[in-house]
């Protein structure tokens, strides 16, 4: 007499085409999603990102010039990022507040330093001015009180974008996380 409460063992043999079979449905699953992953990957990047605020635009019209990439960390003897020509220097430095550099480029944007330990969110740093510059105003132009901070780090000048000062540090948080997610930027809260 056999017992019914014995568990019961199944066993699943497989031919060796059975698994040859399996590994190649697998494969060719695999290899899909890859080549539709990179299929999705064109499609969106042939498209360029819209912008807060900004409408889509209309089939037929031409695409409006965006900004370049922002690069970090770039040696000066990198390429150079597309963008408006340079304007002709002028014959005269235009008239600066007193707490600017003494040789500003045309253009420039006056650099204000915020008293020592006050609160600032940092955005960018770059040792190209001009890319500087672009942030500054773009963040001007959004509404937030950017500023430009050139610092000399290891015999060349970086210049830092910074938004601020700020009484409180949950104001600089809030500042921060509008930055991070408006204009796709890195920051970090320091002290001026």
């Amino acid at each position: 007499m056999t017992d019914s409460r014995e568990p019961s063992y199944y066993e699943i043999a497989l031919t060796n085409r059975q698994v040859m079979t399996v590994f190649v449905i697998l494969l060719v699953c695999v290899v899909a999603a890859f080549f539709s992953g990179v299929w999705v990957g064109r499609s969106e990047t042939a498209q360029p990102p819209i912008e807060v605020g900004e409408t889509p635009p209309v089939e037929g019209e031409a695409p409006e010039e965006t900004l370049g990439e922002l690069n970090f960390f770039t040696d000066e003897a990198e390429a150079v990022e597309p963008g408006p020509p340079a304007p002709a220097p002028r014959s005269q430095p235009p008239a600066e507040p007193p707490a600017a550099p003494a040789d500003p480029s045309p253009g420039a944007v006056p650099a204000v330093e915020p008293a020592a330990g006050a609160i600032v969110v940092q955005v960018f740093s770059s040792n190209d001015r001009e890319q500087a510059e672009r942030v500054v105003n773009r963040l001007r132009s959004a509404g937030f009180a950017a500023l430009l901070s050139p610092v000399e780090v290891r015999d060349r000048t970086m210049y830092r974008v910074r938004i601020g000062p700020f009484q409180e540090r949950r104001e600089a948080e809030q500042v921060a996380e509008r930055v991070r997610r408006d204009f796709r930027l890195d920051t970090w809260i320091t002290s001026g």
